[in-house]
């Protein structure tokens, strides 16, 4: 081998750390953006039936500042309601 291509081996272990903190900063921009959110029965809350629906779900800030509304199943109610986001 020529002592310049032992020059650009020797080079791979550093190339790879830097690719490796590269990726973790991707990563950590990554999550930054989705939260865990928490949506409630809407019908729930205003009826005077006991419990309330609630269910757990993501959301990307940057695309949904502001508040989801799902329709998903309420069980309370036995059927599909409006969920909205709750604080």
């Amino acid at each position: 081998m020529h002592l310049e291509q032992l020059r650009h081996i020797s080079l791979i272990p550093q190339f790879l750390q830097r690719v490796g903190i590269i990726q973790e900063i991707v990563e950590m921009a990554k999550a930054v953006a989705r939260m865990q959110i928490y949506i409630e029965c809407t019908s729930c809350r205003t009826s005077g039936v006991p419990g309330v629906s609630r269910y757990t779900t993501a959301k990307n800030r940057r695309n949904t500042p502001d508040r989801v509304e799902l329709k998903k199943y309420c069980p309370f109610e036995r059927k599909r309601t409006v969920h909205r986001e709750v604080k």
